[in-house]
């Protein structure tokens, strides 16, 4: 008996995305270091478009290292548009990544420190992320999220 696989081929209507986190991530070795080179997002794009992605979401440090200069983010954002362009790659959703700094181990909007929502508020990746995206997710103390919609810009 031969199984029908076709049902089970991606299509570009069912819209598949994926986080740059993983499609970029180095992996590790358990007993050592990381076991693959660095992607970086230009070909992590063009690898998602030739297994026929739809888009690929992300954090605001997964595509502009946190201590990128002004000039340099501006760069890398216009490469990475560029090759989502090339590719029809679209940017379903991007968040700012509000929890991988230990000043954000109680929270970053919620925190009951006000110089820790400060600081939050003043993250550098909102400016990348209202860049790439359609829309935007913050996510207020692990238990909800805004979304921003900027799909109508």
């Amino acid at each position: 008996m031969t199984k029908n696989t076709d049902s089970y081929t991606p299509k570009p209507e069912h819209k598949f995305s994926f986080g740059l986190w993983t499609v970029g991530n180095r992996g590790r070795d358990p007993f050592g270091d990381v076991v693959r080179p660095v992607l970086s997002p230009v070909d992590a794009v063009a690898m998602l478009g030739d297994v026929g992605a739809w888009g690929v979401n992300l954090h605001d440090n997964d595509l502009v290292p946190i201590d990128a200069s002004a000039a340099e983010r501006d760069r890398i954002v216009r490469d990475f548009q560029h090759a989502c362009r090339q590719q029809g790659i679209v940017v379903p959703m991007a968040t700012v990544n509000l929890f991988y700094d230990p000043a954000f181990r109680d929270g970053a909007f919620t925190a009951n420190d006000s110089k820790v929502r400060a600081y939050a508020l003043q993250a550098r990746g909102f400016d990348t992320v209202l860049r790439v995206c359609t829309a935007a997710v913050f996510t207020v103390a692990g238990i909800g999220a805004i979304v921003l919609s900027l799909a109508n810009r």
